[in-house]
């Protein structure tokens, strides 16, 4: 793990260090051998100097001038004519030098017979004069290594001014003919790989790389835009297969649902082509949102009728396919307000569902969907006969699934086409309001009410919870908007969710409402207004929450301010936050934005905290950014040499 994680040297570092190693062995190989092949005539010359030395100090201690001798010693092993020596008098030390500093390894009796001859052994060799009571002993070091660190020493300053220029050469050679390569690391480990187009090279092989690079990133451009053609060519309930990873053919519970455009023949024959596409269109846009809010995955558009499924047993999705189509019936309401008085239509809808097994299996080209229930919901739609209103088609046994949300009518034995049993059929034309849930406190309802005017209502309901403080209510509404998320709202919306945001921003100051409410009333920014659609007034609303003492309330507002395309390097200071979870929060933000050294930095002084709630926070940055790129951004996942050190962390710590 670590060494697939290893982080790589820059080309020029790993080039310059190279050849600077490679250099100085060279060189004090060189030194070594100049040294060493002629240790015995430096040892002879050395000797010479010994006597020079022995011959000036017999003059100086006859004449009685030993600090002037003293003196003249210190000089000679200055210019290194002499490695040691000590002077005596009557056995007490008058003057001495040597590399430890201790006369004691010194200061013995020399024997008589040794006097004005060299006595030597490997690592040395002395002379020794007696005039009068002085003894004098001088010496050198006559060891190969010895030698060669001295010389070193002596000529420290010329090699390191020789390898300073060579070294400084070099990378300045280096550089000039590698900066195609550098430049083009650099571009590519970054976010700006748009700006390949406008890199130049000046060598031949470094303009190969950069069109390589060029063409590579021009191909990853064209086939992620491919995906997402393809994908988006495929319908919700097929992309939610596929991406599933199951084994084909598969089976599940769910329950299907159709929905079509009364008198769509007759309006097709009878108004202008563009005229039915634009209304077609306006309806497909919103009813995808609506039923997607609800859970639901589109199968199909077939002409005007759409056909979706909501997977799992029915007594789970019955109630929600019932609440998508009340959605999808207010829907057509307003379209055929907005229709001109000669518009000379109605825009009404009529609808079915069916439940039970459905089959995922594998076509001759593509994928599709199989079972009863597209049988059945089809034939139920062929029930409605009334296209004046908004109308449901449902079975009877679904009844006690769905009443609680709407008034089926009667059951009547109808005969399905291609069914020999008579079936008991109930249609539905009246539903219940949000409201009537919401007086009885029946706060798990909400699920069921999805639409724009619907949420708006909700935002009325909540900010009267908050001035009531009756959080547990406030809670039990909250736990359901969590579970959605939009992508398309009204400005209406946009605007009561501002205000209730602005008016509980307002209560807190004036008595003290519970810190959990606020950082939920924050979050609910996220799963309601999508980012695109957050006006500049939210936004400044936002971000006086950053201005709460409260952490939670704190890492909320950063990560849903922190969603916003433009800059938001002003949260960039709460990476640094003593709490864990804003700091953890404020990272991710971060390094969504550019992932740097100082990032990488703060990541690990949370893993190295003794405390595991901040080494959890640690990990769950790094692991967060790691597979964001990884799925967003290949190429700065692969490039960036800090979001390396982050999975190399993971990896640590795993």
């Amino acid at each position: 793990m670590f060494d697939k994680n290893k982080r790589k040297k820059s080309i020029l570092v790993l080039a310059v260090t190279t050849f600077w190693l490679t250099y100085i062995g060279i060189v004090s190989s060189e030194y070594y051998y100049n040294i060493t092949s002629n240790i015995e005539k430096v040892i002879e010359n050395r000797k010479k100097y010994i006597d020079f030395v022995l011959e000036f100090s017999a003059n100086m201690i006859i004449k009685d001038n030993i600090d002037y001798l003293s003196e003249r010693l210190r000089q000679a092993r200055d210019f290194r004519m002499v490695d040691f020596y000590i002077l005596q008098k009557n056995g007490n030390v008058v003057t001495f030098y040597n590399a430890q500093n201790n006369p004691e390894d010194l200061n013995h009796d020399y024997s008589p017979k040794n006097y004005n001859l060299f006595v030597e052994n490997e690592s040395m060799s002395f002379k020794t004069i007696r005039i009068y009571d002085y003894i004098l002993t001088v010496g050198i070091i006559t060891g190969k290594p010895a030698l060669f660190r001295a010389a070193l020493k002596e000529q420290k300053y010329l090699i390191l001014n020789d390898f300073v220029v060579v070294t400084l050469s070099l990378t300045l050679i280096l550089y000039l003919f590698l900066k195609d390569i550098l430049s083009l690391s650099k571009l590519v480990g970054s976010k700006n790989r748009q700006e390949l187009a406008s890199l130049k090279s000046i060598s031949r092989e470094g303009e190969a790389l950069l069109s390589a690079t060029s063409s590579y990133e021009k191909e990853q451009v064209r086939l992620k835009n491919k995906n997402q053609f393809l994908t988006a060519t495929l319908t919700p309930a097929i992309v939610h297969e596929l991406n599933a990873g199951g084994v084909i053919p598969s089976t599940f519970e769910s329950t299907m649902v159709r929905v079509d455009l009364n008198g769509y023949t007759q309006l097709y024959l009878e108004k202008k082509e563009e005229y039915v596409s634009n209304i077609l269109n306006r309806y497909f846009v919103a009813a995808r949102e609506l039923i997607e809010r609800y859970g639901g995955l589109i199968y199909q558009y077939v002409g005007d009728e759409v056909v979706f499924h909501f997977k799992g047993p029915r007594k789970m999705t019955e109630a929600a396919a019932v609440a998508a189509v009340r959605s999808l019936f207010e829907l057509a309401d307003e379209i055929e307000k907005t229709l001109p008085k000669e518009a000379g239509h109605y825009f009404k809808l009529k609808a079915s569902f069916a439940s039970g097994t459905i089959r995922f299996v594998k076509l001759d080209s593509g994928f599709g969907l199989s079972g009863l229930p597209l049988i059945e919901s089809a034939r139920l739609l062929g029930q409605v006969d009334d296209k004046s209103r908004n109308c449901l088609a449902i079975y009877d046994s679904s009844r006690d699934y769905v009443s609680n949300l709407c008034k089926p009518t009667n059951p009547k034995e109808r005969h399905l086409k291609g069914f020999d049993e008579k079936a008991l059929v109930c249609l539905v034309h009246e539903f219940m309001l949000c409201e009537s849930f919401l007086e009885k406190e029946k706060a798990e309802y909400c699920t069921y009410f999805r639409s724009d005017v619907d949420l708006m209502g909700l935002m009325k309901y909540l900010e009267k919870l908050v001035v009531d403080q009756r959080d547990e209510l406030f809670f039990r509404v909250y736990g359901d908007l969590k579970n959605l998320k939009t992508t398309v709202i009204c400005k209406e919306l946009e605007f009561a969710f501002t205000r209730f945001l602005e008016r509980t921003y307002r209560e807190s100051h004036e008595r003290a409402v519970n810190p959990k409410v606020l950082s939920a009333a924050v979050s609910m920014t996220y799963h309601l207004i999508p980012n695109g659609s957050r006006s500049e007034k939210l936004t400044e609303i936002l971000k006086l929450y950053l201005q709460f003492s409260d952490p939670r309330v704190q890492a909320n507002a950063v990560s849903v301010l922190g969603e916003s395309a433009s800059n938001v390097r002003f949260l960039h200071k709460f990476i640094h936050s003593p709490d864990n979870r804003l700091s953890a929060d404020a990272l991710v933000v971060a390094g969504k934005q550019v992932v740097d050294k100082e990032l990488v930095t703060r990541v690990q002084t949370l893993l190295r905290s003794p405390d595991k709630v901040y080494q959890a926070s640690g990990r769950y940055v790094a692991l967060k950014l790691v597979e964001h790129y990884k799925q967003n951004d290949s190429v700065y996942y692969n490039t960036n040499p800090h979001l390396k050190k982050l999975e190399e962390l993971l990896g640590r710590v795993a």
